[in-house]
């Protein structure tokens, strides 16, 4: 009875925020909506297929690793601070970045289309494996060092930043926030080619505030999804958020996830909004079949930090 009540107790501590912050939460997101910073995807052309076996997946779809996996030791180098200087003439050396500029002919990826995770029987989406985006991460970084001594950094901003795309495109949270982590290289890549004496004139740099409000609106738009969220307030969020999908898919994989512990949920609601809004069907279809979590598992899942998450993130913009 202590779980199911602290449970209770947090669930409705974050439905009392999310009532309570909703407009901020709108405000914000019309900042962004009125300077768009990320460009929305397409549905014409998936880039699944082309990246099965070059990309890598978390445990346990781990082994082998896709073709485009880097190394621990260099992966480790490409996360200092100063990355651009740790990368040598040897770690560039006999590399084959044609791949990232063949992705200009996708307009998104899907997270099911193609590859390992699409034929994954998995009833705990909460805790299944996803793709491990860490080597092409590694693989930006490298991109924007090998522009610097080739002298294209303006055309490398443009794969790069077009990598994120697709990689946001997959409408997972983590996806998103990989892809946010991406399009901040911009920066410190855009300074090292002025410095280079390269021609950044034409060169679009990145909003560094926008980037930071996408990211915590991101996660806030999830908050909105959790048990015990009055509907209107859901429906209001929902309309707001700048990546409905992501916001929706992952609300749903949480929702049903908590059922069997929670005395009330929009699982129906969300499953409604996701589909009138064109979110993939496979994904959603995957996620409705995860497990339902008794209160103890539960708990596991929803944050300490969850009763003030949406003050958190929404007082900080």
């Amino acid at each position: 009875m202590g779980q199911k009540l602290t449970l209770g107790e947090a669930l409705a501590k974050n439905a009392a925020n999310a009532e309570k912050y909703v407009d901020k939460f709108c405000s914000e997101a019309e900042k962004l909506r009125a300077k768009p910073t990320m460009p929305p995807a397409g549905a014409s052309a998936d880039a699944a297929p082309f990246m099965a076996g070059r990309v890598d997946y978390e445990k346990p779809l781990d082994l082998p690793h896709g073709s485009l996996y880097l190394p621990e030791e260099l992966r480790t180098r490409l996360r200092a601070a100063d990355w651009i200087s740790k990368v040598t003439d040897a770690d560039l050396a006999g590399r084959d970045f044609s791949w990232m500029a063949a992705l200009g002919k996708f307009d998104h990826w899907s997270l099911l289309g193609a590859g390992r995770l699409r034929d994954y029987a998995d009833n705990d989406v909460l805790h299944g494996p996803i793709p491990n985006y860490s080597s092409l991460v590694g693989w930006a970084k490298l991109r924007y060092a090998l522009a610097l001594r080739q002298g294209d950094a303006a055309a490398a901003s443009l794969e790069v930043r077009h990598l994120a795309d697709l990689i946001r495109s997959q409408g997972i949270l983590i996806g998103e926030m990989v892809a946010i982590h991406i399009y901040r290289f911009d920066v410190p890549a855009r300074q090292a080619a002025a410095a280079a004496g390269q021609d950044v004139s034409r060169w679009i740099a990145p909003d560094l505030d926008d980037l930071q409000r996408q990211r915590e609106l991101g996660f806030a738009a999830l908050d909105f999804g959790y048990p015990g969220v009055d509907a209107a307030t859901l429906r209001k969020a929902m309309s707001c958020a700048v990546a409905p999908c992501t916001a929706l898919v992952e609300a749903v994989a949480v929702t049903k996830s908590l059922r069997g512990a929670s005395v009330s949920d929009n699982l129906d609601v969300l499953n409604q909004l996701a589909s009138e809004r064109g979110c993939p069907a496979d994904v959603l279809s995957r996620l409705n079949g995860t497990h339902e979590m008794a209160t103890a598992e539960a708990l596991e899942v929803v944050s300490d930090d969850l009763p003030v998450d949406l003050p958190k993130r929404l007082s900080a913009l």
